[in-house]
């Protein structure tokens, strides 16, 4: 919008901390919509995450793990909640590593998304990772996750085959699904196929 029809704080209640070091906040603001009027705004502030989208001798790891609010299994990229002072391309790092074993030699920013924009304050950071050296992987107090590795063909259209009950782990996260769709970009440049083990694919795709 270029009329200058914005929002503004007014001041701000935090009815509640907690989660993961307690950077999770439930709040109330008090805020001027654009036509004047004051209202209350409740929403969760909550930290930037990252999801990356990686690949290892052609193949891309997705995960599957119980999520609390949505009472079922969802299946998505690896990624997490950024670290306070952390760089989100170290953070892409260090949950791939952590949920996969995957350690990647360079990770390609593919952009942000907002995964609650009404809601929640989180911003998704969303990395393309390549030359990755499988490891140990190293997961978090209380998580579960299953790894599945699955072929570009089979996550580029997951969503097709979603709609036709064939693949019941479909990716069902929007971040996730954003990652997906900013690295088709790329490939389409250089033709389709997924970059051999020290291919740089956006420099690729640039050439192209």
């Amino acid at each position: 919008m270029g009329n200058g029809a914005r929002w503004r704080r007014l001041e701000s209640e935090i009815l509640f901390t907690g989660g993961p070091k307690d950077r999770i906040r439930l709040a109330v603001d008090q805020a001027v919509r654009p036509d004047g009027a004051v209202v209350a705004y409740p929403h969760v502030a909550a930290p930037d995450s990252v999801r990356v989208l990686a690949v290892h001798h052609g193949r891309v790891p997705m995960v599957t793990q119980h999520h609390y609010l949505h009472n079922t299994e969802i299946t998505d990229l690896p990624g997490g909640l950024i670290d306070e002072g952390e760089d989100p391309a170290d953070a892409a790092r260090r949950e791939l590593a952590e949920e996969t074993g995957l350690h990647a030699s360079w990770v390609y920013p593919l952009g942000a998304v907002a995964t609650a924009r009404s809601a929640s304050t989180e911003t998704a950071h969303l990395f393309l990772a390549h030359g990755c050296v499988l490891g140990e992987t190293n997961l978090d107090a209380g998580e579960a996750v299953a790894t599945k590795w699955c072929s570009w063909h089979e996550l580029a259209e997951v969503d097709v085959m979603a709609v036709y009950g064939a693949n019941p782990q479909a990716l069902a996260d929007a971040a996730s699904l954003a990652a997906v769709q900013r690295t088709q970009a790329p490939m389409r440049a250089v033709g389709g196929a997924l970059p051999e083990p020290h291919d740089d694919l956006p420099t690729a795709a640039y050439a192209a």
